[in-house]
């Protein structure tokens, strides 16, 4: 149903014209390396967030072991404005070097936490984030599930979410999250405080998914320059809007070899089709890039590396119909490119990660990395 009223045809006719002359599947261009270059180069410009390399001068705040994993809260600077807050889970019981996964948590109008949402932490207890792990994640930790299986594990907090929500501001800093009206009072603050940062992001020349972007790519190499880690064994893995985030992270970062994004798979036209989402889509469009080319080209960067896609049945936003039209289009590219075997687009039931599809992401990684 969309949510546009009789705006919505303006957005659809909009969407209609729109040549997308980069995408791979236009036919024009003699081979896929020529087309990525140009892909590449046009997605990055489009995010308009490439600030200057630093160091990463990382702090670890907080470190223990239990249950054969250790756990460092660890901080590391992405670029010079801005530090990353971060859970590393290391399995004690590897020997030599191990493979590594950088895990994306979702958006779910959800600012007090950010890895919390995939990782065990006290704050497991908070009714809220209870509720909400039991929704989207059928109350599992899958950054732990993935460290129980012997990887070493990166998640990262979001911009805006966890220890890297907004600060600062008096209305917000006095707030006891754990009373439940302080709490939906913080949310609510944390909601507005989000629409304008991005705004003024925007205004500044930058883009709000620029920014996650460029902050997920530094995850993936500080990840890459922990002890006992094998830089050329990096996975991702990214559920809901952290599925969109893995997509992104996959196309264009050539240090991750394999990748599980779940939810947010289907083409701009399919979600337009089912409705526009709310104001946090603002959070991760990139303003212009329908013009070029469509989230399946972007999935299609990964080539030649892997990358595993998994719809949810019961979606709102992004629906199965429109997902499945995706996985076909991408499924040409990689076939074209004699790849055909790196990916795996598949339909789960449900708008939950689940057991089963946390089980298939451990056997793909397991495969690739």
């Amino acid at each position: 149903m969309p949510t546009l009223g009789n705006q919505h045809n303006l957005v659809e006719s909009l969407a209609d014209r729109a040549a997308q002359p980069l995408s791979y599947l236009s036919g024009i261009y003699p081979d896929l390396a020529t087309w990525r270059g140009f892909a590449l180069k046009k997605v990055f410009q489009l995010l308009h967030y490439a600030p200057p390399q630093v160091d990463f001068r990382e702090e670890v705040v907080e470190s223990e072991e239990r249950d054969g994993i250790a756990r460092r809260t660890v901080w590391f600077s992405s670029s010079s404005q801005t530090r990353v807050s971060a859970r590393l889970l290391l399995p004690t019981a590897s020997r030599g070097k191990r493979p590594g996964i950088v895990c994306l948590h979702d958006h779910g109008d959800l600012f007090a936490w950010g890895r919390e949402k995939v990782v065990c932490t006290e704050a497991d207890e908070h009714p809220a984030l209870a509720e909400h792990k039991a929704a989207r994640y059928s109350g599992l930790s899958v950054a732990e599930e993935l460290a129980r299986a012997g990887f070493a594990v990166l998640a990262p907090d979001m911009f805006g979410f966890g220890d890297r929500h907004p600060g600062g501001l008096d209305e917000i800093d006095d707030l006891d999250l754990t009373d439940p009206e302080q709490h939906e009072r913080f949310e609510q603050i944390a909601r507005a405080h989000e629409a304008t940062t991005g705004l003024n992001l925007i205004q500044a020349g930058a883009t709000p998914m620029g920014l996650h972007v460029w902050d997920a790519i530094r995850a993936v190499e500080y990840l890459t320059t922990v002890p006992g880690v094998d830089e050329r064994r990096i996975g991702c893995f990214g559920a809901h809007s952290g599925g969109l985030l893995a997509i992104y992270l996959s196309g264009l970062c050539d240090l991750v070899r394999a990748t599980v994004a779940i939810g947010w798979v289907a083409s701009l036209r399919g979600v337009i089709e089912a409705g526009v989402p709310g104001t946090s889509w603002m959070q991760f469009a990139v303003p212009g890039l329908y013009n070029f080319l469509d989230l399946p080209d972007v999935a299609c960067l990964t080539i030649p590396r892997a990358l595993m896609l998994v719809a949810l049945a019961d979606d709102p936003l992004f629906p199965a119909t429109a997902a499945e039209k995706s996985f076909a289009d991408i499924r040409k590219v990689f076939d074209d490119a004699d790849k055909g075997v790196d990916f795996l687009g598949q339909t789960a039931p449900g708008r939950a990660v689940t057991s089963d599809i946390v089980r298939e992401a451990l056997g793909w990684f397991e495969r690739w990395i």
